[in-house]
């Protein structure tokens, strides 16, 4: 019971400062400091985001921008982890060739990529395929780097020591310690997927989130404009937050570790 009073007054007092907003929202609006016309009532956005729910257009379109990124981030994952691990471990001859390369392609901007997945991929699935494999495949295989280069090399140097094979070594050591890393870099690619397929989805594109919005505003339906953005943001925060509890659920020894500490 009281760790339910508890849970319950860290909620009251994490929604205070949303609650405050929509009351100052509300209030400016409706004296009309702010004109309608520009920025609606929270009831009015309100009202705009359950009647999209309830038609089902924002649900199918959410369907589609999701599946879109789950297959892009799916793909880049089974490429970049490998990827990471081979460029890390066995084959670190070659992190001094490609890594000035990965690098330079990382920072391209993705934005002005999108013409030529356009060209390579045509404009439809396939291509917003393409835009989140591209982003999502960084931050996966440098976080993957990253955590290979942080093992305490004493624990190879025993491993090796006790006749632990290559196979073993990767199992029992590697894996194991690089797994912080690792999440760090699929949260990092869960959210640049998450904008990036909204992004591609208001340029040439017929579904998904991006295009909804992009739809509303050429016709200058402004509260369901407001209605979506809160709706991508509210899920944004959902992919997070899960996100975060699968990082918890695996990384559970690592907790339990810095308690006993």
């Amino acid at each position: 019971m009281h760790k339910f009073a508890v849970t319950l007054k860290n909620v009251a007092y994490g929604s205070l400062s949303i609650i405050l907003f929509l009351i100052f929202w509300q209030a400016v609006v409706v004296t009309g400091v702010v004109p309608a016309a520009v920025i609606p009532t929270p009831t009015r956005v309100a009202v705009a985001l359950c009647t999209a729910i309830l038609s089902g257009s924002l649900l199918q379109q959410t369907l589609q921008s999701l599946t879109n990124i789950s297959i892009g981030f799916l793909l880049s994952t089974a490429i970049a982890l490998p990827v990471g691990f081979l460029i890390g471990t066995f084959y670190k001859r070659f992190e001094k060739v490609l890594m000035p390369f990965m690098r330079m392609c990382e920072k391209l901007n993705p934005f002005a990529l999108f013409p030529v997945f356009m060209i390579f991929f045509g404009i439809g699935s396939l291509e917003k395929v393409a835009v989140v494999w591209w982003v999502a495949q960084w931050p996966l295989v440098f976080n993957t780097i990253d955590g290979i280069r942080g093992i305490d090399y004493f624990l190879i140097k025993t491993a090796r020591s006790m006749g632990a094979s290559r196979l073993t070594l990767f199992f029992k050591v590697i894996l194991p310690s690089t797994v912080p890393g690792i999440f760090t870099g699929i949260k990092m690619s869960a959210q640049l997927s998450f904008f990036m397929i909204i992004a591609s989805e208001m340029i040439g594109a017929s579904s998904g989130l991006g295009w909804l919005y992009l739809s509303s505003s050429a016709m200058y339906n402004v509260p369901l404009m407001y209605a979506i953005i809160i709706f991508i943001t509210i899920l944004a925060i959902i992919i997070n937050v899960l996100f975060t509890r699968l990082e918890r659920h695996f990384l559970v020894w690592k907790q339990s570790a810095f308690r006993t500490n």
